[in-house]
């Protein structure tokens, strides 16, 4: 809303002059004049002010835009953020301070107020996009790890499985095979193939 009122001056550090307005205020026309907070600064010289200790900031705020003369304002108590505090003309000795300060509410054109709203909707026109984007390409990221991770752990348990699977197979194959005895125990046993141990006798000779 402001800018140097002589540059080069301000290009070697002399800012005695101060700052002129871009836009000019447009109480009388009601154009529709607003407020642009300005936060942690000095407040303007007090030599042309006006204060009330029982007006909270809402109506510090109203009782400034019903006088075409203020040009902005402030609470009076900072602490608990009552009273009011309201300066007529141009706001003298007003900085920025690095720590500490106070809210100053500065008064601007309507104009200034829609380029700050525009600025602000480009800002976030520009800042969602990107959100959204880094929110889908995480998503998408921690599906594919969450989908990998389930492959893997499938993988290992069907290696188990089949692990499990052939063992049991092993241990009934040989479950089922004939035990295998030589000869001399077969024959100590049958007593030399004695006919009394005999049991019978089928198309492949003798059963003992």
């Amino acid at each position: 809303g402001f800018e140097p009122r002589f540059p080069e001056e301000w290009r070697l550090a002399d800012w005695e002059n101060g700052c002129v307005r871009k836009a000019a205020l447009n109480c009388a026309g009601g154009g529709g004049d607003g407020f642009v907070k300005q936060s942690g600064v000095k407040v303007p010289d007090t030599r042309r002010s006006w204060y009330n200790v029982s007006m909270n900031v809402e109506e510090c705020e109203s009782e400034c835009l019903r006088n075409c003369n203020c040009t902005a304002y402030a609470s009076l108590n900072i602490s608990s953020g009552s009273g009011c505090l309201i300066w007529f003309g141009e706001l003298v000795d007003m900085r920025v301070y690095a720590e500490d300060g106070q809210d100053v509410f500065v008064r601007v054109a309507a104009s200034e107020l829609d380029r700050k709203a525009k600025a602000n909707r480009r800002v976030m026109i520009i800042v969602i996009p990107v959100v959204l984007s880094l929110t889908i390409m995480l998503a998408l990221c921690l599906f594919v790890y969450r989908k990998r991770t389930q492959k893997k752990i499938n993988g290992e348990n069907s290696w188990v499985v089949s692990e499990h699977h052939i063992a049991n197979e092993n241990t009934r194959r040989e479950d089922s095979e004939l035990p295998l005895f030589e000869f001399n125990t077969i024959a100590n046993a049958t007593n030399n193939f004695s006919d009394d141990c005999k049991l019978g006798e089928g198309g492949f000779g003798p059963v003992y």
